[in-house]
C-alpha cells in the first residue's frame, strides 16, 4: 500500500508528509478516483506506523534523555556587503524530549570540536 512507500520516502532529505498527500492526491484525481482527504491520509499512516513491527515505544524520562541531530538540509547564509559570498551553514538541534525544549545553533564547519563545542553549549 502507500503506507509503506510513505515510509521509505520519508527517509529522504526536504520529504514531507503534506508533499507525499499532496502527490498522492495528484495521481488519484489522474485516474479519476476520489482521494483521500490529507487527515485521513495521516490517520491512516499513523496508525500503520502503529504496527509493532514498524516502530517501537521509547520511554523518555524528565532530564535523562536528550536527542542530538542535525535539521536536515544545509542553509545559505549571505553577506550583506558582499553578494557573492554565502555561507553554507549545518543546522544541530539538542532537544529534550519529555518537555519538548530545543537548542539550535549553526555550524560553518561539520568537524569534530564544532560537534563538541555545540553539544557543550546545548548543555549549558
Amino acid at each position: 500500500m502507500y503506507e509503506e512507500a510513505a515510509y521509505k520516502a520519508l527517509s529522504r532529505k526536504g520529504v514531507t508528509l503534506k508533499k507525499l498527500w499532496q502527490k498522492y492526491n495528484a495521481m488519484g484525481a489522474a485516474d479519476g478516483l476520489r482521494p483521500l482527504s490529507y487527515r485521513q491520509y495521516c490517520r491512516r499512516y499513523a496508525a500503520w506506523c502503529q504496527s509493532p513491527k514498524i516502530t517501537f515505544h521509547i520511554h523518555r524520562y524528565p532530564r535523562i534523555n536528550l536527542e542530538l541531530d542535525f535539521a536536515g538540509k544545509t542553509l545559505l547564509v549571505h553577506d550583506r556587503r558582499d553578494s557573492c559570498l554565502t555561507t553554507k551553514v549545518t543546522v544541530f538541534v539538542a532537544a529534550l524530549s519529555y518537555s519538548d525544549y530545543f537548542y539550535c545553533e549553526g555550524m560553518a564547519e561539520c568537524d569534530i570540536r564544532n560537534w563538541i563545542r555545540v553539544c557543550n553549549n546545548a548543555l549549558d
